[in-house]
């Protein structure tokens, strides 16, 4: 009993460890990646850009970029502050945080595999 438990384990163990080889080139880029976007986007060039607007056009800009984006509700929160944090103003952060889960890519994509096209439109639009 106690060495089945114990195969069990090891097994998880040597899979984790499978799974972080597998994955530690794709994480070694996103980690240089982000850093080099930290680096370069400073505060004040994001208050320049579009969703840096106070007007309905900085809502607008939030919302298409964040359905551009492929990031689920999880990721969107931390992301979200960090827009706020770094000169955005609320609105299209907020619109940002919004469109982000619910128009992402991969969320359309699945949206039309499993519903359909006809009932996908109809989910963008309300």
């Amino acid at each position: 009993m106690i060495s089945d438990f114990a195969q069990f384990m090891i097994g998880v163990l040597r899979s984790a460890w499978d799974m972080l080889n597998g994955s530690s080139g794709w994480m070694m880029f996103s980690f240089m990646l982000a850093g080099l976007l930290h680096e370069f986007m400073k505060p004040e060039k994001i208050q320049k850009t579009a969703i840096g607007s106070k007007k309905v056009r900085g809502v607008f800009w939030g919302m298409l970029s964040g359905s551009a984006v492929p990031i689920c509700s999880c990721g969107t929160i931390p992301l979200g502050i960090s827009l706020y944090y770094s000169g955005a103003y609320l609105g299209p952060t907020l619109a940002f945080m919004i469109s982000n889960p619910v128009l992402n890519p991969a969320a359309l994509l699945l949206c039309i595999g499993l519903l359909g096209k006809e009932i996908t439109v109809i989910y963008v639009i309300t």
